[in-house]
């Protein structure tokens, strides 16, 4: 794990992590509990419900289905469908969590 401070920015590079260890050894010790922070590449939901215990998480994917199941096993969640390439959203967050998307992207 890397973690590179710039301009109030905190980049986490981390590879085939689980996100408990993610979130309890990395990600809480650079944002505030109940920050807002989106998720990008929520999948099946994995880490994004580790992260809904300590954060205002926003899920995003680009898959309709993912969607779709995200929407159906977190019926109080907020979820995106957006492009991790692009991130074009008018919502604004303190954060951004991803795990084993942007490598991809």
């Amino acid at each position: 794990m890397a973690a590179n401070k710039h301009l109030g920015i905190v980049y986490l590079v981390l590879k085939s992590y689980a996100s408990q260890n993610i979130v309890g050894t990395s990600v809480k010790h650079f944002l505030p509990a109940k920050a807002h922070v989106l998720e990008i590449g929520s999948g099946p939901g994995t880490d994004w419900s580790t992260l809904q215990s300590f954060y205002k998480i926003t899920g995003s994917d680009n898959s309709p289905e993912f969607l779709k199941h995200l929407n159906d096993s977190f019926p109080d969640g907020e979820f995106l469908l957006l492009e991790a390439s692009t991130l074009k959203t008018d919502l604004k967050f303190e954060g951004i969590y991803s795990n084993k998307v942007l490598q991809r992207v």
